[in-house]
């Protein structure tokens, strides 16, 4: 018997409608914005601790986590070579935090910044003898930085280290962030 003439149609229409409704859907959404980068801030101040730098690398190796560590450079002297740095208004060889204990230590902790430098990682100025630099000038924050960066660049050379490896030679735009705590332009100015 055949289907009356509303009903055929109504059928036909809910067919094409059913066939059709991809079309007639509304567009995709856009893709939601990614995520920011998380940043999680872990410290072990001045990065002295030989212990901490395998650890820490460890875990950005498990877990691809990027550091940044802030080295206070007297930790690249022995109680032998103390003398190399001088702080604005000090004696030479006076730090708030002491030296590295011996040679040897300093040897493992450039082995550790020469690691975490070439897996990616940042190295970082956190000074030199952890002094309050609140009332220095300009000019003492520019000898702090020197002070950082020289002895830095030439730990192995001032500690009697040999050999010192291929490319060690760390400048601020190869690999060493000036500081933390400030910056300076390209004119010097802080």
């Amino acid at each position: 018997m055949p289907m009356p003439c509303l009903s055929r149609l109504v059928a036909f229409s809910l067919a094409s409608l059913a066939t059709a409704g991809v079309a007639l859907a509304d567009p995709p959404a856009p893709p939601m914005p990614e995520k920011p980068k998380q940043v999680v801030i872990i410290s072990f101040d001045s990065a002295r601790d030989i212990s901490q730098w395998k650890r820490s690398r460890a875990l950005a190796q498990r877990t691809g986590a990027h550091f940044t560590y802030f080295l206070s450079c007297v930790f690249l002297l022995s109680p032998e070579t103390r003398r190399e740095y001088t702080a604005p208004g000090k004696t030479a060889g006076k730090s708030n935090i002491g030296f590295a204990a011996s040679k040897q230590e300093v040897t493992e902790r450039l082995e550790q910044i020469s690691l975490a430098a070439h897996e990616g990682h940042d190295i970082a100025s956190h000074g030199c003898g952890h002094f309050d630099g609140k009332d220095w000038s300009k000019a003492d924050w520019l000898t702090e930085f020197v002070s950082f960066e020289h002895i830095l660049e030439n730990a192995y050379a001032i500690n009697g280290i040999v050999p010192e490896p291929q490319g060690w030679r760390f400048r601020p735009t190869r690999g060493c962030r000036i500081s933390r705590a400030l910056s300076v332009d390209q004119q010097g100015t802080l």
